[in-house]
């Protein structure tokens, strides 16, 4: 598909694969209301929590951090899309997906009360939450999937468009798609996954670290007209210390 139709193909998939995963979501979500409002648990009482430091428990919400992001793809859509569609794009996206994970993070810790686990890792997660919520199980795997596929989608979408940007060969998009294919098919089998996913939450944040440095740079040379630019500084600045601790200090949660 990447071959034959390119973005525009890869995109109807991703559309597909979004509202699929968004229905379960919000279903996950109501489930999960219903059955916190039922048995009336407590939020953030769990020994776990009680058990870490400030600090480690700052490092490991650095560690989460990086799941929440993902949305420049259509940084790359330039040839579909004007501007301002892209730049709400993102806003817009990311918006929505911090608050989902926020909002699903919240509604599953009474669950976890409830229904103590033994061992931290998906399967365990998935049969408590099972315990609580027969279906939800089967939900989170189609909803997993789809989330899988749709974030294949969109990385191939940015990928071959920043490897257009940095290589620039005179080639189509859709060549610069299939060698990031070929690419991601040969980490799969050559690297662990966990190193795969370690290295790239790493990436991103150095990634948008060096964005961070670029926007310091071009907003210090804008005509001061009176404008104070100082806030804007400041800000970015924080943003950028905050990506330099994700990269150095942040941490997993413990699992096994």
């Amino acid at each position: 598909i990447a071959w034959l139709r390119g973005a525009k193909g890869l995109e109807w998939i991703e559309l597909v694969a979004v509202t699929i995963k968004l229905a379960i979501i919000l279903g996950v979500l109501a489930a999960l209301l219903s059955f916190d409002i039922v048995e009336g648990a407590a939020w953030f009482q769990h020994e776990a929590i009680t058990e870490l430091s400030l600090i480690q428990t700052t490092a490991m919400l650095a560690g989460m951090l990086m799941v929440t992001q993902g949305f420049e793809t259509a940084r790359f859509m330039g040839e579909q899309y004007n501007p301002e569609q892209r730049i709400n794009a993102v806003k817009y996206s990311q918006g929505i997906a911090i608050t989902l994970y926020v909002v699903f993070i919240g509604l599953t810790c009474p669950i976890f009360l409830t229904f103590p686990i033994t061992e931290l890792n998906e399967t365990t997660i998935s049969h408590t939450l099972g315990k609580a919520v027969w279906v939800l199980p089967f939900l989170l795997l189609i909803a997993a999937t789809a989330s899988q596929l749709s974030a294949a989608l969109a990385d191939t979408i940015g990928g071959g468009g920043l490897l257009k940007e940095l290589v620039q060969w005179r080639l189509s998009n859709n060549v610069y798609y299939m060698l990031i294919i070929v690419l991601a098919l040969f980490l799969v089998w050559s690297a662990n996954v966990f190193e795969i996913i370690n290295l790239a939450s790493k990436g991103f944040a150095l990634y948008y670290l060096m964005q961070v440095l670029i926007a310091i740079s071009l907003v210090w040379k804008l005509p001061r007209n009176g404008v104070l630019i100082w806030p804007r500084v400041v800000l970015m600045g924080v943003l950028g210390i905050g990506l330099v601790f994700v990269i150095g200090w942040s941490i997993p949660a413990p699992h096994s």
